[in-house]
């Protein structure tokens, strides 16, 4: 499996969590902020948002 990130809803906000992990890499105030921390994540072209 590779390092794949997840956008994830959660009580305070939204969050970013790598595929397979129980905790978060990032938490972020709001969806938009999410989606800019995941995006420069993945290290291949293989691994996806």
């Amino acid at each position: 499996m590779g390092n794949n990130q997840h956008l994830v809803k959660t009580d305070d906000g939204w969050g970013v969590k790598g595929a397979g992990n129980s905790r978060l890499t990032s938490e972020h105030d709001t969806q938009q902020q999410a989606i800019k921390a995941a995006i420069p994540m993945p290290k291949t072209k293989s691994q996806m948002l």
